[in-house]
């Protein structure tokens, strides 16, 4: 979110083919917001319900407002995409300001998920059910997404939690699969810190 942002907002607004690439970035992301809000309504939201539906879960009607917001944003896409040149750098400007509201108040949601939300997971249901719903959540999406969302945790993580994730993929995953990403992270992550992470991964083999 915070990448995107900050590449939409430091965009070259005179140059059609940086627009129309910035702009594709910003639906790619409102896709993969929409598929996540999919995923915790199916997985998480309908789980912690059918548990106890006495429960209030707060982010089940910020869930709504961020698909309105999704649709919001959607439609500032598709204004910037046919004004002219004079209308578009006002319309940028526009859904870059609607963007980092939407995706301040991402932070704010992703906060009471992570604490409130995720007590409420740590009460109701033992480890071996939250990872059952995990691997739910995991199975509903296609296989490049799986990737995605796996590289994207892997290089926005500490270096223990990294560390950590990947040897318990070696213990699990296909050697092929372990070693494209590891290739992915190395291309991504900075030299020192592919540099240790490489050589624990060595260590603790």
């Amino acid at each position: 979110m915070c990448d995107t942002l900050v590449i939409l907002g430091s965009l070259d607004d005179t140059d059609l083919q940086e627009i129309k690439d910035h702009l594709e970035l910003v639906s790619d992301l409102l896709t993969f917001c929409q598929h996540h809000l999919e995923h915790e309504n199916r997985f998480i939201h309908e789980a912690i319900q059918r548990q106890n539906p006495h429960l209030h879960i707060a982010t089940v009607q910020e869930h709504q407002e961020h698909e309105y917001c999704i649709r919001k944003l959607s439609t500032l896409i598709a204004q910037c995409q046919v004004s002219n040149a004079t209308q578009q750098q006002s319309a940028l400007l526009t859904l870059y300001r609607e963007l980092a509201l939407f995706i301040a108040d991402n932070f704010e949601h992703m906060h009471v998920e992570e604490t409130h939300n995720t007590q409420m997971l740590w009460d109701l249901f033992s480890d071996e059910e939250i990872h059952h719903i995990e691997q739910q959540i995991v199975g509903a999406m296609e296989p490049i997404e799986q990737q995605r969302v796996l590289i994207l945790m892997l290089t926005h993580i500490s270096h223990t939690e990294r560390l950590y994730l990947l040897l318990g993929m070696r213990q699990h995953a296909p050697a092929d699969v372990f070693n494209d990403v590891l290739s992915i992270l190395q291309l991504q992550l900075p030299a020192s810190h592919w540099q240790k992470l490489s050589s624990e991964l060595i260590q603790a083999a």
